[in-house]
């Protein structure tokens, strides 16, 4: 190959990145190719899949160049999610791997909350009510009359 070609085909390469420079990923992440269209969750055993993807929240025009990391942090965010590991599978899905943390409890509430462990329901965490002690009238220290 001669040396303009050489030159030619090197500035056709390297042309898109100089122009694009740190906005080239952006650019690819917009593209309809890298949105992503298929979860694959694994790892669930209390939880639903689609309460993993409804935790992720993803947006519409989420793409696979998103940040897996902040994605698997807002999965951790769940109280029966120990930890969570996001990879990506071009050109538009995503593989979710979950461990689940073992329930001691399902309290009976209208969203079937499940209790993890003793600290998440101590009652330090619980609303500071005055007890029934602290709540009665102290005896007054004036004189009777």
């Amino acid at each position: 190959m001669r040396s303009e070609t050489k030159v030619l085909l090197g500035t056709l390469a390297l042309g898109p990145v100089l122009f694009w420079g740190p906005r080239a990923l952006e650019e690819l992440a917009g593209l309809d190719a890298f949105r992503i269209s298929e979860v694959e969750v694994t790892g669930v055993r209390y939880l639903t899949q689609d309460t993993v993807i409804a935790q992720l929240d993803l947006g519409a025009f989420a793409s696979v160049w998103g940040d897996c990391d902040a994605w698997a942090e807002r999965l951790t965010e769940h109280p029966l999610i120990a930890e969570a590991e996001v990879r990506r599978r071009l050109p538009n899905r995503l593989r979710v791997t979950v461990q689940e943390r073992q329930p001691v409890a399902f309290a009976a509430t209208p969203t079937a909350s499940s209790v993890t462990s003793c600290a998440a329901y101590s009652p330090s965490s619980r609303r500071s009510q005055p007890s029934r002690a602290s709540a009665r009238a102290a005896p007054s220290s004036s004189p009777r009359r």
